[in-house]
């Protein structure tokens, strides 16, 4: 024996039947999905405020980012922004663009504060980008993590908005 065959006959009506239960299924299905996507989106962005902590950690740990408000790199962070190339890109190459795109990311009525956070997410959010190649080579080759170099970018994207002179922090003490 070689092999059975199995041969099933349709009448077109009934196909077609067929054919639009499935695509009926899968419209529905998709439309569930999205639902629980949007209800679960609160934890995506619970997660991002915790990461966001633990980057700031990290980079106060590492001297890269000072105390206080509002935040700045200190001259540690200013040698990761100048040797990733990070600063160039935010301050002159792609200045305009990213102005626009934090601009547009703003609530409406927004403060200091929230033009700091928003420039965050809009910094974290181009991991991915192609601009930001440099950047993770940068952290690769150094041993340090690409978010934390964002993290620094976004300060002076938040500098160049508010129209604020870019500063240096003072050294972080590790020390009680």
């Amino acid at each position: 024996m070689e092999g059975t065959e199995l041969v099933i006959k349709i009448d077109i009506i009934y196909f077609f039947g067929i054919m639009a239960s499935l695509i009926a299924i899968a419209w529905y299905g998709g439309n569930r999905l999205g639902a629980i996507e949007a209800s679960i989106g609160w934890i995506k962005e619970e997660f991002q405020k915790v990461w966001d902590t633990l980057t700031g950690r990290e980079a106060q740990r590492m001297g890269a980012e000072g105390k206080g408000s509002p935040v700045n790199p200190t001259e540690i962070g200013w040698k990761y922004l100048r040797e990733s190339g990070l600063d160039k890109l935010v301050d002159k190459e792609k200045r305009e663009w990213l102005l626009n795109n934090l601009k547009n990311s703003l609530p409406k009525n927004y403060t200091e504060y929230d033009v700091q956070e928003v420039a965050k997410r809009v910094m974290y959010s181009l991991r991915d980008d192609p601009i930001m190649v440099e950047v993770k080579k940068y952290a690769l080759s150094s041993g340090l993590d690409a978010d934390m170099i964002l993290r620094l970018g976004a300060y002076l994207l938040r500098d160049n908005l508010l129209e604020w002179e870019h500063s240096i922090a003072p050294p972080v003490s590790n020390h009680k």
